[in-house]
């Protein structure tokens, strides 16, 4: 947040040759290179909801069935909320090891299961991974997030075996440098 106000400040002096402030023209495009320069620094903010058909969300999409078809969670570690990221965003006592030891076991699980239950998921062919209806912007807490983070449950990930539609529901996704990620599958 420092670095935002410290992009900004710079881009409206920047926008004012004789240093009298900037004009009232200017103040939309230095709110513009800040926010450029705040990208390029820290990857998209997480004060705008990030797009639900990304073509980037469905290739991620496409891992996570593969990952069950195959029962290999490692083909689809692009979706699950990133062990960094998590560390920076989540309050607790040792966020690392809440990862380590609860959210990555957690979707290893997950993915377990599913390839268990869903007969001929092995012929399984992606259809699309839609977002779920309500997405809410979840305000920081202690021993939740430190970040305002949006969250959407209910998300689906459907596909066809044999020519006849299924889904599986995603529990939770959460939004967090521009990318959706799970961090509850089932």
């Amino acid at each position: 947040m420092r670095a935002r106000w410290i992009c900004l400040w710079c881009a409206l002096i920047a926008c004012d040759d004789n240093a009298r402030g900037p004009s009232k023209d200017a103040a939309p495009e230095a709110i513009a290179d800040a926010s450029v320069l705040d990208a390029a620094e820290a990857g998209p903010a997480d004060d705008a909801v990030p797009d639900a058909s990304s073509p980037t969300l469905t290739t991620r999409g496409r891992h996570l069935l593969e990952a069950i078809a195959k029962n290999s969670p490692d083909l689809a570690t692009d979706m699950l909320f990133p062990r960094d990221g998590y560390s920076i965003a989540r309050d607790d006592k040792d966020p690392a090891k809440a990862w380590d030891t609860k959210l990555k076991p957690a979707f290893e699980r997950a993915i377990g299961k599913l390839n268990k239950r869903i007969k001929g998921v092995d012929r399984a062919v992606f259809v699309s991974l839609d977002l779920g209806r309500q997405i809410v912007r979840m305000s920081p807490k202690k021993k939740a997030w430190r970040e305002a983070l949006w969250r959407v449950k209910h998300s689906s990930l459907s596909f066809t075996i044999d020519g006849r539609a299924q889904k599986i529901d995603i529990a939770e996704m959460v939004a967090y440098r521009g990318n959706w990620y799970v961090t509850s599958l089932r």
